[in-house]
């Protein structure tokens, strides 16, 4: 299952034409070696993605570097550390199961010059 997170980065990276097909190879991963916490497949959709940056072509790349040991996958795209969750966020936007994180989320200044 695909969090709502995970789905409108999808849409932003591939568009709505693309959107079943890639939401389908996300789902069609095998998580026995990953765990089962929705937390652990979000962190993993998300490196995913990240690496294909919008790419489909670089998608089943991405995807089977997940299956063959997704470690290395975390490692490529910088979600591999303590601070995961916040550079998870940082890819997705806030988690609306983290209400503290997604006030503060709100709240942050904009960049310089924005």
């Amino acid at each position: 299952m695909l969090s709502e997170r995970v789905q409108a980065r999808i849409v932003r990276d591939f568009g709505r034409v693309r959107r079943a097909d890639v939401a389908q190879l996300l789902e069609s991963l095998d998580w026995h070696s990953i765990g089962d916490s929705d937390e652990a497949r979000e962190r993993i959709h998300t490196a995913i993605l990240v690496a294909a940056a919008g790419d489909p072509r670089r998608l089943p790349e991405a995807a089977s570097l997940a299956w063959l040991d997704y470690r290395d996958l975390l490692m490529a795209t910088g979600l591999e550390g303590a601070d995961w969750r916040t550079r998870v966020d940082a890819e997705l936007g806030p988690s609306p199961r983290r209400p503290l994180r997604r006030l503060l989320w709100s709240l942050r200044k904009p960049p310089r010059g924005a």
